[in-house]
Formats: C-alpha cells, sequence, structure tokens
C-alpha cells in the first residue's frame, strides 16, 4: 500500500541514512545531505514501491530543488503541492454500489 511505500522510506531512512538525517526526526526541516542520502539509498525502493516521487512528478514541494532535476512533463509538473487536486473519497451511493458487487462476487 501507499502508507507501507512511506513508512518503509522513513525506516531506510532511519537506518541507511541515519548520519545526514538524524535531526530529521525532531525538526522536520530538510537538510541538502539528508536529501542526497534519501535520493541514493532509499529513493529508488521507494519510486519502485509507489510508482513515483514528487520530483519525478514535477512536484513542486517544501524541498527545494535545482530545476534541471524537476521532470516538466508530469501531470502536475510546475504546481505547487498545495495547489494540488484533493480526492474526497467514495459517495455513499458509490460505497454501496461496491458492496453490493461483492456480495454478489462481481
Amino acid at each position: 500500500s501507499c502508507m507501507d511505500c512511506w513508512t518503509d522510506n522513513i525506516m531506510c531512512d532511519a537506518v541507511q541514512c541515519v548520519g545526514p538525517c538524524w535531526t530529521k526526526f525532531f525538526d522536520p526541516k530538510q537538510t541538502p545531505n539528508c536529501i542526497a542520502c534519501d535520493e541514493k539509498r532509499c529513493g529508488p525502493e521507494f519510486i519502485k514501491c509507489a510508482g513515483a516521487n514528487r520530483r519525478s512528478s514535477g512536484i513542486i514541494s517544501d524541498i527545494e530543488r535545482d530545476i534541471k532535476t524537476v521532470c516538466r512533463d508530469g501531470a502536475f509538473s510546475h504546481t505547487h503541492e498545495e495547489d494540488l487536486p484533493t480526492w474526497s473519497g467514495y459517495s455513499k451511493k458509490e460505497i454501496l454500489k461496491i458492496i453490493t458487487q461483492t456480495k454478489k462476487g462481481v
């Protein structure tokens, strides 16, 4: 699941990047050395698990990046994180439809 991908990434940072990232566990501000370690040692597995990360999708986040390293072809390229679309979830009607189909074995 997506949560597993994030949890695995955090645990990877805790083990593989403890030196450059130890402050991250007390202060969420990113440091360049921590970011570099995460991208080298933990990033590839995160992308394999999740399918993409913010940078490979072109999403602008709180981590400052050299624009040359950000994908320009992603569906939300050059979109700030707070401007990304959100999903409000399934409606009650859609949930009932799914439950009904599941009970019928559809």
